[in-house]
């Protein structure tokens, strides 16, 4: 495992943004780090966990990502608002 610093907005299961830390498989975190997505972090432990982004900020597609990063259950032709909705409710949870 290894944690790396986002250096642009980038998706990996979910959308990461510029300065984000987070932490991924070897050989994932080599991968970024070769394409110039992120740089390497020395953390010193385990790393706080980011707070979560706000699923009213982000795009259709992001927000779509986010869902099925958190593996929120959405109905089949759910609109914006209640792919919101189901991904503020199931944090709560």
């Amino acid at each position: 495992m290894k944690a790396v610093k986002f250096l642009m907005p980038w998706t990996v299961g979910a959308l990461y943004n510029e300065g984000e830390v987070a932490g991924f498989e070897d050989a994932v975190a080599d991968d970024l780090i070769e394409r110039k997505i992120a740089e390497a972090v020395k953390t010193g432990g385990k790393a706080k966990p980011a707070d979560p982004v706000d699923p009213a900020t982000l795009d259709d597609a992001a927000l779509d990502a986010l869902i099925a990063a958190e593996k929120v259950k959405v109905a089949d032709g759910a609109d914006r608002a209640a792919k919101i909705e189901a991904v503020l409710a199931a944090r709560k949870k």
